[in-house]
């Protein structure tokens, strides 16, 4: 008796499974046998054990399941759907060597199951054991040629095992036999793309756009094909093409948007944003990426209004939240933006960023002490940007506590020893406290993190130059931090060392360019008075120094040689 007709056997046993002994009928010998009851047979435990299986697994208890499952199979060997079931339990608890021992025993047993080879193809196919996933289906393909979802499993495992060439020649048979399959057409391309077929798949995309006009995800992959050919015009011809034919295709609207956007077409890519906005008025990505191209074109008042809707929707997300307070930044509501950004929690990932632009805020409205407490918060609660630590120690010592600024910093460095910025920023607090061995030692180890970094090289540098030592690799360090960085400091630095090497030409050049970019620095101005004495241009020299003074008339140094300049060399 089969495990199925088990369900029938109640009725055959209440009628008598059991035959009678005919002399019992005839009268001539009374002989009773036995009553067996129908509990006792083994289809029926074999029944009860499935009927657990059943009932544990609604409450996910699939070990358990799993183990009665077992049980009726010890009952019912033979029983094909038992074993199949079991099969898929093994594979839902991730028992997949089990499963798979399972499916073998059915299938020596019932050669032709079609359940069972399909499980076995896709249990094969899971693990990447691909000639045995080939073979399931191709059996299986053997009494169902037609089936298109086991011809697509099949093209799959052939391009998984990276045998391309077969997978393309399945499906242009599934095209025989179904032309007007999407998904065979679609394969088709795809498979086309990554044999670099690129011919073959624009002609395969474009066929199928023949055949179903405005089908999505064509679109779409058409258009990437495009794209990566470098062939942006027609991508974006198809694009437009495609949401005047369909306007209602927002993901084309998103697509077309973020090429524009990469063009720098700014303009255009907000306007067809606002197209897609009038048909989807609630969709939320159209409406943040209008908000964040709004922000980058400077419509901070366009962006309040975007990022006000999304937040209607989407009631204080902490990225949205962020956007809405940037764009009241840039529209000077600084308040505004102030309880907005506080909105933010601890938790989220813009939480430190928010964190910085509340400091920045604070600083901006004199409010230095706000912004230092914020930030101190931030650092208290296990800060996870080094941002945080820089900023604070930079507003300490903005305010003078040194101390505390150096405490903050070192702090950070040891949650992140590795920021040349915490340690460059080390190495200023060294400087600032008249500590210039310790300032060196700090821009040594950012260099020994960033070889190359602009700042520590310059402040290198320039304390060879201040010393009047090492002038040769105070050179090459000013000159690379200069291949870094074009900045007024960095070229005053490399003319104070040739002004040094007493190379007054070269120191002219360099000072000159760093007045261009700084002409308010009273120092390069005292140092360009410097060259120009030294070249013996007097008056450019009274000149420099004159504007020194204007900067900065507690120079005392400037004031000094600015005498002796009208003394010993301008007419009286």
């Amino acid at each position: 008796m089969s495990f199925v007709s088990v369900l029938l056997c109640g009725s055959v046993l209440l009628c008598g499974c059991a035959s009678l002994d005919r002399s019992a009928v005839s009268g001539t010998t009374e002989f009773q046998r036995p009553y067996i009851s129908e509990i006792e047979l083994p289809e029926a435990k074999a029944y009860f054990g499935y009927s657990q299986f059943r009932m544990l697994i609604l409450d996910n208890r699939w070990d358990e399941a799993i183990a009665a499952l077992e049980r009726a199979l010890v009952f019912d060997p033979e029983a094909v759907s038992l074993q199949l079931t079991l099969a898929k339990a093994y594979l839902h608890n991730q028992q997949l060597d089990e499963g798979g021992q399972v499916l073998d025993r059915l299938l020596q047993q019932a050669p032709d199951h079609p359940a069972g080879w399909e499980l076995l193809g896709e249990l094969r196919s899971y693990q990447e054991r691909y000639p045995e996933a080939i073979a399931a289906y191709r059996q299986l393909l053997k009494k169902k040629p037609a089936d298109e979802n086991l011809r697509l499993r099949l093209i799959a495992v052939y391009d998984h095992q990276g045998e391309i060439q077969r997978a393309i020649a399945e499906t242009n048979i599934l095209l025989e036999l179904n032309p007007d399959s999407l998904p065979g057409r679609l394969t088709l391309a795809r498979l086309q793309r990554s044999n670099r077929q690129t011919e073959d798949a624009t002609r395969t995309y474009r066929e199928l756009l023949l055949r179903r006009p405005g089908q999505l995800q064509t679109i779409l992959e058409f258009g990437q094909l495009l794209e990566k050919e470098q062939q942006v015009g027609q991508a974006i011809d198809l694009y437009r093409e495609s949401i005047r034919d369909n306007p209602e295709l927002l993901a084309v609207y998103k697509q077309l948007a973020r090429i524009l956007i990469l063009q720098e077409r700014y303009e255009e890519a907000l306007s067809l944003l606002r197209q897609a906005h009038r048909q989807r008025p609630d969709d939320i990505q159209i409406l943040i990426r209008t908000g964040l191209l709004q922000l980058s074109l400077e419509d901070y008042s366009g962006g309040e209004e975007s990022f006000r809707k999304v937040l209607k929707l989407q009631p204080d997300d902490s990225r949205n939240l962020f956007s809405l307070g940037m764009a009241l930044i840039g529209q000077r509501q600084n308040e505004k933006a102030l309880e907005v950004l506080g909105r933010i929690p601890q938790y989220s990932d813009v939480y430190a960023e928010a964190v910085l632009q509340r400091g920045y805020l604070y600083r901006q409205q004199g409010n230095i002490d706000r912004g230092i407490k914020v930030l101190q918060r931030a650092v208290d609660a296990g800060g996870q940007s080094v941002e945080a630590y820089y900023y604070l120690s930079a507003f300490l010592s903005e305010t003078g506590q040194l101390a505390a600024a150096g405490q903050v910093v070192r702090q950070g460095i040891e949650r992140f020893p590795q920021d040349a910025r915490l340690h460059y920023q080390l190495g200023v607090l060294y400087d600032q406290l008249d500590d210039r061995q310790q300032a060196l030692n700090e821009m040594e180890k950012v260099l020994a993190i960033e070889p190359l970094n602009a700042d520590a090289l310059n402040f290198i540098a320039y304390h060879y130059a201040e010393q009047g030592e090492n002038l040769e690799q105070a050179l090459v360090q000013a000159k690379q931090a200069l291949e870094q960085k074009q900045s007024s400091y960095i070229y005053d630095t490399l003319g104070w060392i040739y002004f040094r090497m007493q190379r007054y030409d070269e120191a002219r050049v360099h000072l000159e360019k760093a007045i261009l970019l700084a002409p308010a620095d009273a120092l390069i101005q005292e140092h360009l008075g410097d060259v120009y004495r030294s070249l013996q241009l007097w008056r450019e020299a009274e000149r420099a120094y004159r504007k020194s003074l204007e900067l900065d008339k507690t120079s005392i140094s400037a004031k000094d040689k600015l005498q002796q300049l009208q003394k010993g060399y301008l007419p009286q």
